[in-house]
Parts: structure tokens; sequence; C-alpha cells
């Protein structure tokens, strides 16, 4: 049997299970990232033991070299890694860490001009968001201060939630895809949300619970006033689906919280003080990697979409996170959870992490998505937690069941970083355009898709995500009102690493 959260028709998950077969081939593993390449290194961080950095740091200099080529004009993005560090008392990099010593949630970075990387630090400050939620804090400072007839001009966001799988999660864009680096981009600005869990658990056992970040003794929640230490959740409660709600899912109120995001704010501790007591502080940061190349004729610009959050739907703006509850083995043999949703592509929602009313579209936008805009799906990746189960996580195109992309967990067998037993260490992305694949699948930007998200609930946990991280090319003028469907190719290459 198979618990799947309400509000979901038999016929959507029995259909859905049909189009769930082999999306391509496993080719093109060597696809890798064009250019040139160089590294930056975040600033160290202290954290004692169950202690959490999330935040963005300020704005720190890129490598000269890169400074000098990227002032001669536009480059392109090609693909880019991350790892944790951990770093010596002297600073200096002592080597990778595993993820049962320094528990990646996720990161996220910012390259521009250092000018408008202070000016989205100081509106930032003392956030601690999720990356759809900074995403769209992102685009509203786009917006607002950049263009050609404004001072600054728009940083290139990238990571937008990745986390413990990042070093198994290939992040490369086929030619002539990329994302765009403006001409005067000269600084870097990272956000990484790390937590201290070395000496928690034995390497090679089983993962930490302090990596679903419950909410310690240290939290005064106060339910009647809907507040965590005096002052309300920076994403708000409220935004749960239907499906959530009707399952009465426990991260959907303040009342049923137990852990999560909302406990896991900057330097605030998962750990109670009687475990903490005694306990050596450690040093940890992140290792960057990227590739780039100037910007030439016939290249596509790349962008992130506003799709998709499985706690959201047509109508709500998602809650972020959500909980697996334990199951019944005696009901449910297979103790499954799937979460389904139903969103746009690419429309963005009414709302955002500041202001609910507020308008997700200019005037403009709204007619070109009415008039058939379409856009090219050219990468997407999953991005799940602790739990996760092997069939992952599916984007539909519902109208036609077609699966876009399967994207799989990756799990550790071992204790090396990057391979730890117990964690989820790398997502399968699917990649399209690659030489020898299957072309970017085109779509109408207002395409409704289904968004799929199983977990294992043997156990329970806390605080889980299920996102999809795409990178959209826009096609400058759509063929007719409608998508084309013969346009759609069967989803694209799974990559691998």
């Amino acid at each position: 049997m198979h618990t799947t959260a309400a509000c979901v028709s038999i016929l959507a998950f029995f259909s859905s299970a049909i189009a769930s077969r082999p999306i391509g081939k496993e080719e093109n593993r060597t696809l890798a990232p064009r250019g040139k390449k160089f590294e930056v290194l975040s600033k160290p961080v202290t954290l004692g033991f169950g202690q959490v950095n999330n935040e963005f740091q300020k704005p720190k200099p890129l490598p000269e070299d890169v400074v000098k080529d990227l002032a001669k004009g536009d480059h392109v993005l090609t693909g880019y890694h991350a790892d944790v560090v951990e770093f010596s008392e002297d600073g200096e990099v002592l080597g990778s860490v595993p993820l049962y010593d320094a528990y990646l949630h996720h990161y996220a970075g910012m390259m521009g001009d250092r000018e408008t990387l202070e000016l989205f630090w100081e509106q930032m400050h003392g956030l601690s968001l999720p990356m759809k939620r900074v995403q769209a804090a992102f685009h509203d400072l786009a917006a607002t201060h950049t263009g050609e007839d404004k001072k600054h001009k728009t940083p290139n966001f990238f990571g937008g939630g990745s986390g413990a799988e990042e070093r198994h999660t290939k992040h490369v864009y086929p030619e002539p895809y990329g994302d765009i680096l403006k001409q005067g981009t000269n600084s870097f600005m990272p956000l990484m949300h790390l937590i201290n869990t070395r000496g928690d658990v034995e390497p090679g056992s089983t993962y930490s619970s302090m990596a679903e970040c419950p909410c310690s003794s240290d939290r005064d929640i106060d339910t009647e006033a809907g507040t965590i230490d005096g002052r309300r959740p920076n994403i708000p409660f409220g935004g749960c689906s239907a499906s959530l709600l009707i399952e009465r899912n426990t991260a959907c109120s303040l009342q049923s919280y137990v852990g999560g995001f909302r406990c896991c704010e900057h330097l605030w501790w998962v750990s109670d003080p009687e475990r903490r007591a005694d306990k050596p502080v450690a040093l940890y940061g992140m290792r960057f990697t990227f590739y780039y190349e100037p910007l030439v004729p016939g290249t596509i610009p790349l962008r992130s979409s506003s799709c998709c959050d499985a706690t959201a739907s047509m109508e709500a703006l998602g809650q972020i996170e959500y909980d697996i509850p334990q199951c019944n083995p005696r009901v449910d043999e297979e103790c499954l959870h799937t979460l389904v949703s139903y969103q746009y592509l690419d429309v963005p929602g009414k709302g955002t992490f500041l202001d609910p009313t507020a308008g997700g579209m200019t005037p403009e936008e709204a007619a070109e998505i009415d008039a058939g805009r379409q856009v090219e799906i050219v990468y997407a990746v999953g991005h799940q937690h602790l739990g996760a189960a092997p069939v992952g996580i599916k984007l539909f195109k519902d109208a036609t069941n077609e699966l876009l992309c399967s994207s799989t967990p990756i799990l550790g067998t071992g204790t090396e970083p990057g391979n730890e037993r117990g964690y989820l260490v790398g997502m399968t992305p699917c990649i399209w355009g690659t030489p020898g694949g299957q072309a970017p699948p085109r779509l109408r930007r207002d395409t409704v898709v289904r968004v799929e998200s199983t977990y294992n609930n043997t156990n329970p946990h806390y605080g889980v995500m299920s996102l999809w991280l795409m990178n959209l090319a826009d096609v400058p003028v759509p063929s007719s009102m409608e998508a084309d469907d013969d346009a759609l190719r069967r989803p694209g290459v799974l990559q691998t690493y």
C-alpha cells in the first residue's frame, strides 16, 4: 500500500504510475563545463555543537584575473560546484568535511558588482529565508534597482537551494546555454545554511537528528502570539496546500510544529544546552568552483523558474517544508508517502515573503503569458531531504501526463565525504540539449505541471522539502497561441557523476 497526500484523485495517481517509465539512456556522462575555472572560498564560520549558520555573508572580491576578464565585457557562467570544507584557526583549508560533521541544509550565491550586492545584503541581513523566497527577494531587487535606466546591473543568482546532495549533483549547461555574467561583475556573496553536528552520531551509522532542525529547549514558542523567541517566523505559517491541510500535516501550524526551517535561524541551536556542554567548536565554510567563458553571438541566456514547491498549489503560496508522518506497517506495507501538487510552470504567484498581498507580475508580463509566451526547460533537478525514497521527485506536464523529468536521490554507503551512509548525497538532474541528447521541452509559461515527491516514512521526518530547481530559456517569439506539442521532446538525459 502507498499513502498519498489527500486531495489527489485515484485517476491522477495511477496515470502518473503509467507515465513513470524510463526517461532515456544515461549518455553524455562526461558533459563538462566550458571555459576557464576559478575558485572562491567563503569566510570561515565558527559553530558550536548543534549551532546554525544561516545568512548571506558580505560580498567579497573575485580573483583578480577573473575581475580583469569580466571588465572587458559580458561573460557566460557554464557550470559550478560547491563543497563544505573545514578551516584551521589560521584560515587554512583543511579539506572536505563529511555531512555527519557539518550538515549542509542549503546554500546559494550571487555574483555581481559590489555596490549592487551590498544593496541586497542590506535588505536581506538578519532574514533567514529558504531559497525560493530569497529568489523572490532577488527578483524584487532586480526589478526595482537594475536595468538600462537604473544604476545597478542585475546580479547572477545560483545554487537556489541545493544542500547535502551538492557533491554528487551536476550543475552544468550545454552549449549554447548559460547564465549571463554582466560586464563589471567583481564580487561574490554566498549564503550557507550549515549545522555543526560533529560527534552526534558514529560515522557510517545513521544521520544526525539535528539535520532536521528540531526545535530545541532554547526556543520560546508562543502559539497564542504566533511567535518563536518573541517574533513571528520570517516565513509565516499559512502557505500549506489543501492536500497538506486535509492531511493535518504538523508543519502547517505553529501549534503542532516540532522542527524544521523555522527553528533553524542564524546562530540558533538545534541541540539542547546539556548536550552541547564542553563540546568543541569548529570552523566550517564552503569552496565554490565556477566555469566561465566570453559571451559570443548565439548564446542563449538562462534564468530560474518560479516553480516548483510541492507544498504550494495553484492557490497557495507554499509552506516550503512539511513533515512526513510515520506509517503504520500493518496498513501501509510499503511505508511510502507521496505529496502531489499542481502549479504553473513559470507564472510568478501573487505574494512575496514580505507581503502576501503583493502582485507577482507586471501587466506587461501577464499579457505576455496570456499571449502564449514559451520557454525551454534546459536544466532541472529536484531537492529533497533525509528519507527521500528511491523513486525521488517527478515532474509531469499534467494535461498530457508527459513525464518531463525524474530526479532520484543518491544515497551514501560509507564514511568518506560525499559518501556518508544514512545521508542523501546527490540528486540526478535532467539536462537537455546535450550532444546526442534530446532537445529541451518547449512549453507555454502557463503550462500546468504536476509534482510528485515520495519519501520513505518507516520513520517520521520533519521539515523536509520537495522543490524543483530549474533553468529556463525564453523563446523569443511564440509560434502560436498554443504550445507546439510536437516540440515537446521526450525528457532529457539524466546526468550523474
